[in-house]
């Protein structure tokens, strides 16, 4: 009987793991699947040694102070490595902790798949020598990291990027008359990230640069998805503090397609806010010391996954001290006022959109598993 470990410490990194899981299973439901996330990979079919997707954090300040739990769920599976003797372990996403946790599975001789590939790109470079004599197989999500890992050496396979399977082009047609929005009025969305600690420091500059808007822009709505629904009352909380009219809701592809233009927080909210073909800006703020860390590491021009998949700027971005609310509202209303500039963005967009290629990644993700497991088992 064929054995597995997934690791994904994200609530997106959950999502294309229960995807995956459930690809695997539809190939091969003899493969037992144990997890370390969360409910989507649970309800996929995979038993769930521990919740790890309500541990995330952002930054290494974060990462420092919570790092006895870190500890305890790290020795946590290395003690199940030891016990149930898996054939592979699948890390998804979650660099920090899965490439320490690749390097120690491979010591005790157990093969690594690593879907999701860490942005090495961005930052760390330095990194890729760790995945080379860590990570038999890498399954990547974008076109031009399979170039990056079989320069090095390293097997790399490229299926698409597992958003396609999640996203609907038809995402809550009923949208504008669920909310009674009136023809002529305009839908701003505001996607302040997935978890609590960006909440907190992402969505008050939103917010005050919806305030500044509404002033002058009237017909404009003003709706917040929240990714995770466990963080909708913290939402609401800080929306309290504001002198707007706002919904705050969990219809989050309906507002990226809905809308007319989206402020969202850096990271895979662009690039499905991107498949929308929906113009926004990215705003991003962090504890000042990562801010100071990550400015040493990147190695690119622009943080917002859009821009680095486009290959230029093509999407405004806030970041840290300029995540300013005048500046995030002047240019919002420039994107609205100016036709000719919100066409080209959209042309864009679908550029990008195009770049991620076919549906059908968790799918073939799934095969390069199961056939690495083919040729695992028979060495």
């Amino acid at each position: 009987m064929k054995k597995l470990l997934v690791i994904a410490g994200e609530s997106s990194g959950d999502i294309h793991g229960g995807n995956l899981v459930r690809e695997i299973k539809k190939i091969d439901p003899r493969i037992e699947i144990y997890a370390a996330g969360g409910p989507k990979m649970e309800d996929a079919g995979a038993t769930l040694l521990v919740d790890l997707v309500q541990h995330a954090v952002v930054g290494i300040v974060e990462v420092l102070k919570h790092y006895r739990e870190f500890r305890n769920i790290f020795d946590q599976l290395l003690a199940f490595l030891d016990r149930e003797k898996p054939d592979a372990v699948i890390l998804i996403d979650y660099p920090g902790f899965n490439l320490r946790f690749a390097r120690a599975a491979k010591r005790k001789g157990i093969a690594v798949v690593y879907y999701i590939s860490p942005q090495i790109w961005a930052w760390a470079p330095g990194r890729i020598k760790e995945i080379q004599e860590t990570v038999d197989q890498m399954i990547v999500i974008l076109p031009f990291e399979r170039d990056i890992y079989e320069k090095a050496g390293v097997r790399a396979a490229f299926v698409g990027h597992p958003i396609l399977d999640i996203l609907r082009e038809d995402a809550g047609d009923d949208f504008r008359s669920r909310y009674r929005i009136a023809p002529d009025d305009r839908v701003i969305g505001l996607l302040p990230g997935s978890r609590k600690y960006e909440i907190r420091k992402i969505l008050p500059p939103m917010l005050e640069a919806a305030v500044i808007l509404k002033g002058s822009m009237p017909d404009l709505k003003f709706f917040i998805a929240a990714a995770d629904a466990r963080n909708k009352k913290l939402v609401e909380g800080i929306v309290s503090q504001y002198p707007l009219d706002m919904v705050v809701c969990d219809d989050v592809h309906a507002v990226m397609k809905h809308a007319r233009l989206c402020m969202v927080a850096s990271g895979t909210a662009t690039v499905q806010t991107a498949f929308y073909l929906t113009p926004m800006v990215i705003v991003y703020k962090v504890a000042f010391i990562n801010w100071l860390l990550a400015r040493m590491l990147i190695r690119i021009p622009y943080i917002g996954l859009v821009n680095v998949i486009a290959g230029k700027k093509i999407i405004d971005e806030f970041i840290q001290f300029g995540a300013r609310p005048d500046r995030i509202a002047a240019a919002v209303r420039d994107l609205l006022d100016n036709n000719k500039k919100y066409v080209s963005v959209t042309n864009e967009l679908r550029v990008v959109k195009e770049r991620l290629g076919t549906p059908g990644a968790s799918a073939r993700a799934a095969r390069e598993v199961v056939n690495f497991l083919g040729e695992t088992c028979k060495r």
